[in-house]
């Protein structure tokens, strides 16, 4: 049985948070899928945090660091990475900024490109609506996992998961194999 794993990724200078799944090609037939309707499964997820007191190099530093081993742990096929929006408050923007950079090097750096998504992207192909609320992407996630991990760190976990599912749908690239 093919399972591919897809690293979803929700970028921040504070918290990073990180999701794998699995998605299992066409045509597997999983035990605990009766339906048909869970083709993705949890494999892991974390959180990475930095320090508001650390220099900023140090901070990006310890992104790329523990992306980098996230990679080398796991054998990761497909990475998608939220899009940043503009921020009113610029500094914000930029810092977001360099930690987007530090987790797209890591990523390269192994030759794997990271596909984008905005926000409202992700939030409809998880729940058929761009403005739904995080509730309801944590509530349609746990159908499309069948079930979430016991301890839900924060949701820039459940947001990385759900970075991951989107991915999975709008990449389907089980018909070519």
């Amino acid at each position: 049985m093919k399972e591919r794993l897809i690293l979803g990724i929700d970028p921040g200078l504070q918290k990073v948070g990180w999701g794998i799944v699995t998605k299992a090609q066409e045509g597997v037939d999983r035990a605990s899928d009766h339906s048909g309707l869970y083709q993705f499964s949890h494999v892991a997820s974390g959180l990475i945090k930095t320090h508001n007191k650390d220099d900023l190099s140090d901070r990006i530093w310890h992104i790329f660091d523990q992306i980098k081993g996230i990679l080398g742990q796991y054998k990761i096929e497909m990475v998608a990475i939220e899009n940043t929006y503009v921020n009113e408050n610029y500094q914000s923007s930029l810092k977001l900024s360099h930690a987007r950079a530090a987790i797209i090097v890591a990523c390269m750096e192994i030759g794997l490109k990271p596909i984008e998504y905005q926000a409202k992207t992700i939030k409809k192909t998880i729940t058929g609506n761009g403005n739904a609320t995080k509730d309801q992407v944590v509530y349609m996630l746990k159908h499309c996992l069948g079930g979430m991990p016991q301890r839900m760190v924060s949701l820039d976990v459940s947001d990385a998961l759900a970075i991951a599912v989107c991915h999975g749908f709008c990449n389907d690239t089980s018909s070519i194999f």
